[in-house]
């Protein structure tokens, strides 16, 4: 369009297109038609099963520090309890080999213990000294307010599930690897990156795009089938998502609350065209009046329902699948292959000390 206007060939371009310096220095443009942005649109994600689901409700660090808690309450109990019974026996003039609490079978009992009211579980061996009694209440509070505020948080995210957006602005997108993105040929921004230093954002951003787009269409179809993301300006986004939704009631779509560039939308005209001095005051008035704005959202009505967060939507609510299960199904896999391994060395244990008995006999 903006060749046939430098051209002569029209007497207008109705675009509307959207005004940079190098189009303003081989046409002219009207007054203001309405605001735009550059956004990014991609495939609009969906809820998808999640391997480590039953572990979202606490973050690694908070995982590691109820770790570390489990692993001091067993190294305190541990050193309180021999530290006591050495004492004890100490006073009662009892040798070491004949009594007190040493070996690693009693570490097992106590890290058994302490897993036992991490659980909240009813133990048949508690420690006898207050002291032991002391860590293990302290012990059991925490435990149960961890696993009150667990609970609380895994029902959240079951009822309001959330879907992890891939990035949710420009600097996020250049930065990562798994999405790549297309530009749309000739547009506004597309000059701009273009033109951006090397070394700043929108320089990088023009380095490591994807390709381009020249046509809507072609755009549509590297989202949809080859899954880029584009930056594409936000009406067009829209009006696609509106005409979805009127026709099939989906949103194939989502695009980034983050704009990269806002500009204007006009009209073009050739240079010193005669039509521009008699449509401005029309274009102005019908701005004035609101038409323009009514209008566009009359054409874009629809779209409301897609701008809604993904997975916030009564449509995206899904029940649980077999694939939601993985992960706590590798979890009871390894525990049963952890005592698997522990009763064959029982076994193990146990047939040694049997021929030893046998051959002292």
């Amino acid at each position: 369009m903006v060749g046939m206007c430098e051209r002569g060939e029209v007497d207008f371009a109705l675009g509307p297109m959207g005004i940079n310096i190098e189009r303003a220095e081989v046409m002219d443009f009207s007054a203001l038609l309405f605001m735009d942005q550059q956004i990014i649109a991609y495939k609009r994600p969906k809820l998808q099963p999640e391997l480590a689901g039953f572990i979202r409700p606490f973050t690694v660090q908070i995982w590691a520090m109820i770790a570390l808690g489990f692993i001091t309450i067993i190294g305190a109990t541990s050193f309180f309890l021999i530290t006591l019974s050495k004492l004890q026996y100490s006073l009662q003039g009892i040798r070491e080999k004949d009594g007190g609490l040493h070996g690693i079978s009693h570490i097992i009992q106590i890290a058994t213990w302490a897993y036992g009211l991490m659980l909240t579980q009813p133990m048949g061996w508690f420690p006898g000294t207050n002291t032991g009694r002391l860590v293990g209440g302290v012990w059991l509070l925490s435990s149960l307010i961890i696993a009150i505020v667990y609970r609380s948080n895994l029902k959240a995210m079951l009822i309001i599930p959330k879907v992890n957006l891939p990035f949710n602005n420009l600097e996020e997108m250049v930065a990562q690897d798994e999405m790549p993105f297309i530009l749309m040929g000739g547009s506004v921004v597309y000059n701009t990156l273009k033109e951006a230093p090397e070394d700043s954002l929108f320089g990088r951003a023009w380095k490591r795009r994807a390709g381009e787009a020249w046509t809507y269409q072609e755009g549509l179809k590297m989202i949809l089938q080859d899954g880029n993301a584009i930056i594409v300006d936000k009406t067009t986004v829209q009006s696609i998502l509106h005409t979805s939704f009127s026709k099939t009631l989906s949103c194939p779509l989502w695009l980034t609350r983050e704009a990269i560039v806002s500009y204007v939308l006009s009209l073009g005209f050739p240079k010193n065209s005669a039509l521009k001095s008699k449509m401005d005051p029309v274009i102005r008035r019908l701005g004035e009046s609101g038409l323009i704005n009514y209008w566009m959202r009359l054409q874009l009505l629809n779209a409301t329902y897609c701008l809604v967060q993904p997975g916030t939507e009564p449509s995206e609510q899904r029940p649980l699948q077999l694939q939601d299960f993985y992960g706590i199904f590798f979890l009871l896999i390894a525990g049963e292959c952890l005592s698997l391994t522990v009763f064959l060395c029982e076994l193990g244990q146990g047939k040694e000390k049997l021929c030893d008995e046998r051959k002292i006999n």
